[in-house]
């Protein structure tokens, strides 16, 4: 094939080895999301919640998440042999490098939407679980990707049930930081709940999990409506909590009323060592928005 032949075919790219890309900007989209992934789940291994986080309200992490979304296409650039000056394609640096970037990409996948690995800090979970117990947990099939696009898609159904283990994000002292918190779910949305001479009733019955395939070892210690020693409510409504409507309002800031029903959109939960745990009676309803994932009953054993 002639000079003049060869510049007059249509140039439909490279395949790996030989070229890294069909086209100089088709992997731009890949970066670009490769960048958004990680910026949330930086925000959310610092401890904050995407769907919270803003310039006004948290600009700390929210210049950190624009600033990893930024340099994803900067590592673009540097990577793309047509802007790197390459016409022979990759270096053997580099697709170790890309493959590298791409498996770790992967694994975070899998830890923000399947499994995660918490450590408890406290005894609010004894007798069933001990200060310093690391446990796995289901997440609950959310790719949140709030900063900076509010993006938030549900990949897999929700299934919860009473007597269930769950680590979920509560914001204490502001809007950025959101520790882990790790309760019991006693009440799904919609139940009834009555707390009543030291037992707490669910939809008139009282609470018992042994139905759920939990433990019969497990017996439900005395509940009452405040745990020893004073623990003030929250100072400040979440807008999450807001949207629940006007009883998740007041039992956020007054604690949880002697009876009641629990709100759509969220679940009532309690501490195992109920004299020394800060939970719904203290704080109100948690938003199902606010989990992060659920232990099986395999937990207590």
């Amino acid at each position: 094939m002639n000079r003049s032949d060869r510049e007059n075919q249509v140039d439909r790219g490279k395949v790996w080895p030989d070229g890294f890309s069909v086209k100089p900007f088709s992997l731009l989209p890949i970066y670009l999301y490769g960048g958004l992934f990680a910026a949330n789940e930086a925000i959310q291994l610092l401890g904050g919640q995407p769907e919270m986080v803003s310039f006004r309200n948290c600009t700390p992490l929210f210049l950190l998440g624009c600033s990893v979304i930024a340099l994803s296409v900067g590592i673009w650039f540097w990577l793309h042999p047509v802007f790197s000056r390459s016409r022979k394609g990759s270096s053997p640096q580099k697709r170790f490098l890309i493959l590298a970037l791409i498996s770790t990409l992967l694994v975070f996948h899998i830890r923000s939407l399947l499994f995660e690995r918490v450590q408890v800090d406290g005894r609010s979970m004894e007798p069933t679980l001990q200060d310093q117990d690391s446990f796995w947990i289901r997440k609950t099939g959310v790719l949140d990707l709030s900063v900076p696009f509010n993006i938030r898609l549900r990949l897999a159904s929700l299934s919860l049930h009473r007597g269930q283990v769950v680590v979920y994000r509560y914001p204490t002292d502001g809007r950025c930081h959101s520790p882990l918190w790790i309760k019991r779910l006693v009440g799904l949305p919609g139940d009834r709940y009555e707390l009543k001479d030291g037992r707490i009733l669910i939809n008139g019955s009282p609470e018992s999990y042994i139905a759920e395939g939990l433990p019969s070892a497990f017996n439900p210690p005395p509940t009452f409506s405040q745990p020893e020693g004073y623990q003030p409510p929250l100072t400040q409504v979440n807008p999450a909590v807001r949207k629940l409507g006007v009883e998740a309002i007041y039992a956020a800031m007054n604690g949880l009323p002697s009876s009641g029903t629990v709100p759509e959109g969220s679940v009532l939960v309690l501490g195992d060592n109920r004299s020394h745990s800060r939970d719904s009676r203290i704080v109100g309803f948690i938003p199902l928005s606010y989990l992060v994932g659920f232990a099986d009953a395999s937990v207590s054993e």
